[in-house]
């Protein structure tokens, strides 16, 4: 795997995170992992709507499994209920 070499300081809100730690804790990873594995799925999912055809430059570590992959909203709301609501 190459080494991780990009730092970007992101923030969540305070409900936000406990619930990304129970997320990563339930897929057995670290909050680090979970998030970067987000990230990359998005990244790719975006890139096959693009690129039909071309094959995305992204590098997996392992490809995840349809039980262990999760779904995220990008958002700076304030609690669970106001996520809920912004995810129709």
């Amino acid at each position: 795997m190459p080494r991780l070499t990009t730092h970007v300081p992101i923030r969540f809100s305070s409900t936000v995170i406990e619930r990304v730690k129970d997320l990563a804790a339930e897929d057995g990873k670290t909050v680090s992992s979970w998030i970067r594995d987000v990230i990359e799925q998005e990244v790719l999912r975006r890139g096959k709507t693009r690129t039909v055809g071309v094959i995305p430059f992204v590098e997996w570590e392992r490809r995840p499994t349809p039980e262990r992959m999760s779904t995220t909203i990008a958002s700076s709301a304030n609690d669970v209920d106001e996520l809920q609501r912004l995810a129709g």
